[in-house]
């Protein structure tokens, strides 16, 4: 499943004209936050000159978007 998610991330970067970014995903610490982590936005927060919060709001809506085409 972790690599299925980096995959997907890394399509939804392509999408956003973002290459060459390979993800870091990894099993969360606390189960509270989820079951698996990555620090993408905060990664390219100063490439793209978008705030943290605003790029993985970004990339969480088109994951689903692409996760619910898959269905």
């Amino acid at each position: 499943m972790k690599n299925k998610l980096q995959q997907l991330i890394e399509e939804v970067l392509n999408d956003m004209s973002v290459s060459d970014v390979v993800p870091d995903v990894s099993i969360c610490e606390d189960p509270k936050h989820g079951e698996y982590t990555t620090n993408i936005s905060m990664r390219l927060s100063g490439q793209l000159k978008k705030p943290p919060m605003d790029l993985a709001l970004q990339v969480q809506e088109a994951l689903k978007k692409k996760i619910d085409t898959m269905k």
